[in-house]
């Protein structure tokens, strides 16, 4: 329920970022900026403002002794799960439309197996930022 709050709150910048997730377009770097803004927003201990993931991280890791599965997406796997929400999304907004022209999920943060015939998940290859 927090996220419903902290979304009722938010700016135009976070709406207008999520309006922009339908778009058939690839999801353009300050729509990236104004989500990881908002995971911040509800990731953020009362009194602090922290616009930045990695130190975010730090900061909840740090101070409050936050457990891994506490803490928020690195940022790099929160550009996979946009990407990922970005095909849902799009998918989803045309829900009406007989021909509708679907995103390529290959290209959005899917991989493809032939030994399982399914799509999965991408796993960050990076180190944690």
């Amino acid at each position: 329920m927090k996220w419903f709050k902290q979304y009722m709150k938010g700016d135009s910048q976070v709406i207008a970022a999520l309006m922009k997730l339908t778009e058939d377009s690839d999801v353009m770097h300050d729509v990236k900026d104004a989500l990881a803004q908002f995971v911040c927003l509800l990731h953020s201990p009362k009194g602090t403002h922290i616009t930045n993931i990695p130190d975010l991280r730090w900061h909840l890791f740090c101070k409050h002794q936050a457990e891994s599965t506490k803490l928020p997406p690195t940022t790099s796997s929160l550009e996979e799960h946009i990407e990922r929400v970005h095909v849902q999304a799009v998918v989803r907004s045309q829900a009406t439309v007989m021909w509708q022209h679907l995103l390529d999920p290959l290209k959005h943060g899917y991989h493809y197996t032939r030994s399982t015939c399914a799509t999965r998940h991408i796993r960050a290859d990076q180190t944690p930022v």
